[in-house]
């Protein structure tokens, strides 16, 4: 994937079409530990709801390390589903 396709990917994962959200999570998983860097630093303080969770669930899922900070501020964060998804994340990350 090239760098400069991360930022549509990264918009899709809070998209209202559920169908785009779960191919933006897959193209950024498949990706590897790069992808999933790069949706920590959009995609973690994005102001959309559903893409922080969304790229909290997609560093789970790839369990990318160093990053269990920057998911566990999202513990407190005021979206419900963020907080879950961020507490899923860190309990596969380790």
């Amino acid at each position: 994937m090239w760098a400069s396709d991360r930022p549509a990917f990264v918009k899709y994962l809070g998209g209202k079409h559920p169908q785009h959200s779960a191919l933006a999570a897959d193209v950024l998983e498949q990706a590897g530990e790069d992808g999933a860097r790069w949706a920590i630093q959009e995609g973690l303080a994005h102001p959309t709801p559903r893409v922080r969770a969304q790229s909290a669930s997609l560093l789970g899922r790839t369990r990318v390390r160093g990053v269990a900070s920057r998911v566990a501020a999202l513990l407190k964060d005021e979206n419900e589903e963020v907080r879950e998804m961020a507490a899923r994340a860190l309990s596969r990350i380790g």
